[in-house]
């Protein structure tokens, strides 16, 4: 089991977080705590253990048209930066 996990996932410019979903995560305990800075939205899992796969649904907003990347995410331990894990970026796609 590992504790304290940092899941980063990139928010693509053009793009706002509609908070409100990852609120219920945290309501019932399945997430920790989240946070926003700048481009990015950090996940904070309080435990993860061995073999246990999570995920988590949020929704995005467009603020003006337009085609742009996430950036991808990444995850590690707290304290264990070397064991980092990445995923792909996605790119997004708003129109008129």
């Amino acid at each position: 089991e590992q504790n304290m996990i940092l899941v980063t996932v990139g928010i693509p410019p053009g793009f706002e977080l509609l908070a409100e979903d990852l609120d219920a995560y945290v309501a019932e305990q399945t997430l920790s705590h989240y946070e926003t800075t700048g481009r990015q939205l950090t996940l904070y899992l309080q435990s993860l253990a061995a073999h246990e796969q999570r995920g988590f649904s949020y929704r995005l907003r467009a603020t003006m048209p337009v085609r742009a990347s996430d950036g991808g995410a990444s995850a590690h331990p707290y304290y264990q930066p070397a064991q980092q894990v990445e995923a792909a970026a996605t790119m997004l796609t708003a129109s008129e």
